[in-house]
């Protein structure tokens, strides 16, 4: 769930080798990017599938769909924790097809829903992507509370509220609830905390 596949000989490899025994082994893939593979899906078929909110059921997906298709830097150091270096390479550009069109797999996510591949766009509170957090994020989050959003989300909102992708260090001040029309209430939805595993696949 939630890799980016990009110029290899094979973007996913089904082939199951998984003990008999153990079957039913059914290949589970969401919010995948493959793109400029060979072949996107290698053994699709030999193997049970469950494949649902992945690139390849786009239409369209192509290179302005990314802020970067160049390497560099790939190899650079990783930071201290382990973490990739902080490239633009193979991140969703704003528009992108690709964004809001993943499946709700338990993770965190921006926006209305995850994006597809192994990078996450927009800011957390910026829940209509609009590069600002600000009162009209309010607005969305009262308006989807429940089915998509959670109490959880809103203190993400007023931890990130007056935050623009121009300006991430700016502090403002957060709006009371009241001024806005509603007084925040309890979570009616479960709180998304699940481990989200990603991972960028590229051919040495």
């Amino acid at each position: 769930m939630g890799n980016t596949s990009f110029s290899n000989s094979r973007g996913f490899d089904l082939l199951n080798d998984v003990d008999p025994a153990d079957w039913p082994a059914e290949h589970y893939l969401r919010n995948n990017i493959a793109y400029g593979n060979n072949n996107d899906l290698h053994n699709v078929g030999s193997e049970p599938i469950d494949d649902e909110d992945n690139s390849w059921h786009l239409r369209g997906l192509n290179a302005s769909d990314f802020l970067s298709l160049s390497r560099d830097g790939v190899d650079g150091p990783r930071g201290p924790d382990g973490s990739l270096p902080v490239l633009d390479f193979l991140r969703l550009a704003p528009g992108s097809s690709a964004i809001d069109r993943g499946a709700d797999v338990g993770s965190p996510f921006n926006g209305m829903a995850p994006d597809l591949g192994a990078f996450e766009s927009g800011m957390p509170g910026d829940f209509n992507a609009d590069g600002v957090v600000d009162a009209s994020d309010f607005t969305v989050w009262r308006d989807n509370l429940g089915a998509v959003f959670s109490q959880s989300d809103f203190d993400v909102w007023v931890a990130n509220y007056g935050l623009t992708t121009e300006a991430p260090g700016a502090s403002h001040t957060v709006p009371e609830p009241a001024a806005l029309g509603l007084v925040a209430i309890a979570a009616l939805a479960p709180v998304r905390g699940r481990s989200r595993t990603t991972g960028v696949s590229r051919a040495a």
